[in-house]
């Protein structure tokens, strides 16, 4: 592979909080392999990125890919040939926003798995990273049934976290309590029980797979964390209790802000009038939780809950921008947020999350400084991948 030096790069460092002015970033197999300011490109294709601000690849760590995000639900309804074809494009999608990692955690049928397979091989090549969860375990009627595998008692929910496993998943994603997508489900009405929810947790650190869980109460937060799971996602509701065993069993929190706030924005438009009333309860308060959160030490990545209603694939930079304008993060942390936490979530972070040697070149380069003001991060320019440029504005 062709040695590179991307020069005149305002390098964003999310990890002491400060911007490397003229740094020139040398670049091989994909990984970066000197920078530094003054260095000069002999040998090198030279690639000037003309005093632009270069952020690392963005992460976003709740997607559905295989999703629209169509207010008509009835748009769903779609063959697997054309659900492929859907992600395909979303997956252009989040390059296109800075994004270059992603963690899908409910898919239709588990075309997401071959999807990993085919970015990882090259097979697809204009797409973000990923790992993925393939279908979620909920129980009967429970949150999102319709799409994930539904399993009553601890020898059931057994059988389907080694199905999943057999699979080739890289994640498994429970459901703790009800949620706002589905019809006729009550957000704080508890689902899968401890027992139920401990056992997927067991089978599944036996061979070094996390665990997510959707829960939307506090005592589905609680029974989450008493199961021993890796990450909850949403967390309406958390309180002093839930954060005492979030303390405990060091569970990571994936807020997934901008999706209650997107489906209240479809209201008739489409969105059924149920998932708006439901989301319209929990999106101020959502943001309250993150901060309650994020200030307890609790360690926080993000991730959007795209494909959703009004939830589109091109919104994951909207995330650290509503956990700066509406929730009073700087903007380092809400980037280290989008960056390297995310990638500590996700076991990456020695290869990724941060610009610096050694690890994988992927960049999300911007014309205006997102630290001056983070909405500028609404606007990427470029998207590097493996020191590959995948997209340009």
């Amino acid at each position: 592979m062709i040695r590179k030096a991307f020069l005149h790069a305002n390098v964003i460092d999310v990890l002491n909080d400060k911007i490397l002015p003229d740094t020139t970033i040398f670049v091989e197999d994909g990984k970066i392999t000197a920078m530094g300011s003054g260095l000069q490109p002999e040998g090198a294709l030279a690639v000037d990125l003309q005093n632009a601000y270069v952020c690392p690849g963005l992460f976003n760590v709740h997607v559905h890919c295989t999703k629209t995000g169509a207010g008509d639900q009835s748009l769903e309804k779609l063959s697997e040939a054309q659900r492929t074809i859907l992600a395909i494009n979303n997956l252009a999608t989040y390059i296109r926003d800075g994004v270059t990692f992603i963690r899908d955690v409910g898919c239709q049928g588990m075309i997401a798995l071959d999807l990993r397979d085919a970015v990882k091989d090259g097979r697809i090549p204009v797409a973000p990273d990923m790992v993925v969860a393939g279908r979620g375990i909920t129980m009967t009627g429970g949150s999102s049934y319709m799409s994930a595998i539904e399993a009553d008692g601890v020898d059931e929910c057994r059988k389907a976290a080694r199905q999943l496993l057999k699979a080739g998943v890289d994640w498994i994603k429970l459901f703790a309590t009800g949620g706002v997508c589905t019809p006729n489900g009550i957000p704080g009405a508890v689902q899968l029980d401890v027992e139920e929810m401990a056992v997927v947790v067991h089978e599944a650190h036996k061979v070094g797979v996390k665990v997510c869980v959707h829960a939307e109460n506090p005592e589905g937060i609680c029974n989450s964390l008493l199961a021993g799971v890796d990450c909850i996602e949403h967390g309406d509701g958390i309180d002093d209790k839930t954060l005492g065993l979030f303390k405990q069993t060091g569970a990571w929190f994936v807020p997934t802000l901008a999706s209650a706030f997107d489906i209240v924005s479809g209201a008739g438009q489409g969105v059924p009038e149920e998932f708006v009333q439901k989301a319209a309860e929990l999106a101020e308060a959502s943001l309250g939780n993150f901060r309650k959160a994020f200030d307890a030490g609790v360690p926080c990545a993000c991730g959007t809950d795209c494909g959703t209603p009004f939830c589109f694939h091109t919104s994951s930079s909207k995330e650290p921008v509503i956990m700066v304008e509406r929730c009073g993060l700087t903007p380092y942390q809400a980037l280290r947020a989008a960056t390297f936490e995310s990638a500590r979530l996700l076991g990456v972070e020695q290869e990724l999350g941060s610009i610096e040697v050694g690890k994988k070149a992927h960049f999300a380069v911007y014309q205006n400084n997102p630290i001056e003001d983070i909405h500028h991060l609404l606007q990427c320019d470029m998207t590097i991948k493996n020191g590959e440029i995948l997209w340009k504005r």
